[in-house]
């Protein structure tokens, strides 16, 4: 036997060998130390909620890899949601929180069961479980408001034999009035007066102006029932020519009222005697 031919076979072959299981432990290496994402979970709280609406659903998870790397996720939703991509850095092995919520609920939304989920996106695509959850909303009951009352006109005014609805027009002459003295005019005046409202109403005043500022006629101690209506029957002196003419009801805003914007009303007063 040839010992230093077979020492010298065996040096050729050895480097050769070696360097073959080099680069195989290598490949072995990189194989393993390749970043995934190993793992992802999710859990609604609460999974059954019943309470005031909108609710809010929490969601809280955990994202596991397998060492070093950045992960890209987002969280997707059984209505079609589909949340902003977010990203997780990774210094090593182990797994780190992740959240969101989502509100819903209310009355064109009473109740819903749904689930949410973690997306994976890179370095490796995966889908956590569907973290189920049903919602229910309470029924609230709705503040009570407080009763009050409505004053208004409903019908209009009639002057002398003239009638007419507020905003209006009425034309007048001789016939119309109610009394002469010294170039004065003075005629019957007739309006309506409604509490819609759900309390009493008064004592309250109403006065009718022209619109010159004349005052003329005024009640100061109108009361009316609530939901219900009363006639005022009056005089006034009204100017020749043709003038707007102002009815405020509840002038001064004594009553409290549900409706404040109802209580004015005018009308056009045409007078040539």
């Amino acid at each position: 036997m040839n010992v230093w031919k077979t020492i010298r076979t065996a040096s050729r072959v050895t480097p050769h060998l070696a360097c073959f299981l080099a680069l195989w432990g290598l490949s072995g290496t990189a194989a393993q130390s390749q970043f995934a994402v190993t793992g992802a979970a999710l859990s609604a709280d609460p999974t059954s909620y019943n309470g005031p609406c909108p609710g809010v659903i929490k969601f809280n998870g955990k994202i596991a890899a397998n060492g070093q790397g950045t992960v890209k996720y987002q969280f997707i939703r059984s209505d079609g949601g589909v949340g902003a991509v977010q990203t997780l850095v990774f210094t090593g092995p182990g797994s780190k929180p992740v959240s969101t919520t989502w509100t819903l609920g209310g009355p064109s939304l009473p109740e819903f069961a749904g689930w949410e989920a973690i997306k994976i996106l890179s370095p490796n695509p995966m889908e956590s479980n569907h973290a189920d959850f049903k919602l229910v909303c309470a029924n609230t009951t709705k503040p009570q408001r407080t009763k009050q009352a409505d004053i208004t006109s409903k019908r209009g005014i009639k002057v002398g034999n003239k009638f007419a609805a507020w905003g209006g027009t009425l034309k007048l002459d001789k016939t119309d009035v109610y009394l002469e003295s010294n170039g004065n005019y003075a005629f019957n005046i007739s309006y309506d007066v409604v509490n819609a409202g759900s309390v009493n109403a008064g004592p309250f005043a109403n006065r009718f102006r022209s619109d010159m500022g004349t005052l003329i006629t005024q009640q100061t101690a109108v009361s009316v029932n609530a939901s219900s209506a009363e006639q005022i029957n009056t005089q006034g002196y009204l100017p020749q020519g043709d003038h707007m003419y102002k009815m405020s009801l509840d002038d001064g805003n004594v009553v409290a009222e549900s409706n404040e914007g109802n209580n004015t009303f005018s009308v056009r007063i045409i007078f040539n005697p």
